[in-house]
This record gives structure tokens, sequence and C-alpha cells, in this order.
């Protein structure tokens, strides 16, 4: 909770439009928004139902603005991770496959911490397991 209060913002947002690639199924679209305790609770949630996360992360650009208080950045990540999913009662751990593109604004704190204001992301989930 400690590093979420000194490095999101108090008014921090995230969006995402999101694609979900299902073998046997249409692909699904959804856009999400979450405020920074949304997003919290959403890492949260996420920790128990996904192991062996694994991430790439290329900075495409960084914009710093005239005051050196703000920076926007462009990144593209490609994430590997096993997902548990219920189906009839048991367990599935099905390997997932993610590519997001980010714009993210990172802003400078009065007591000089680094904190992500906002990210605007578009990401695509491939499941590759039985269903």
């Amino acid at each position: 909770q400690s590093f979420f209060s000194n490095h999101l913002h108090p008014k921090s947002f995230f969006k995402s439009k999101m694609k979900y690639v299902i073998p046997g199924f249409p692909t699904q679209e959804n856009s999400l928004f979450f405020d920074k305790q949304q997003y919290i609770n959403s890492l949260i949630e996420a920790k128990d139902t996904i192991s062996d996360f694994e991430a790439d992360l290329v900075i495409k650009s960084i914009k710093i603005a005239g005051n050196k208080k703000k920076a926007t950045i462009e990144t593209v990540t490609h994430e590997n991770a096993i997902m548990q999913v219920p189906q009839d009662g048991r367990t599935e751990y099905v390997p997932v496959t993610g590519r997001s593109t980010c714009t993210q604004v990172l802003t400078l704190s009065p007591n000089n911490f680094i904190q992500l204001y906002s990210a605007q992301c578009n990401t695509e989930m491939n499941f590759e397991g039985m269903f």
C-alpha cells in the first residue's frame, strides 16, 4: 500500500480498450476504466489468479515537459502468464499472452516521488487453453 501511495498520483486513472482472443469463440472487446483505488484492488485480485508472470517492456518515446515535473511516455509491453480459470467445477491453468500499447503520464510529487498520473492503453489478450 505504501508503494501505491507514493507512486500513484491521488487522482490517477487507468483506461484500456481490451480485446480478448479465445480459441473457438468470437473475439470479444471491452473498455475498462479504473480510478486509483479500483486499480489497486484489481492488482490485489489478480495476484491470486495469475502465476508465472513475465513482461517485456519497450519504451517507444519520452517527452519531458518544460517544467521538468511531467513526462509522457509511450510503451509497448508483451506479457506471458498462467491464469486460473474456473471451468465446470474445477480450475484450468490457461497460458495467456498479451500485448499492450500505452501512453502514460508521469508527474513529480511535492516530495519528489515519480508518480503515475494516467495510463491509456490498447491491450490484446490471447488465451491458449482448452475451453
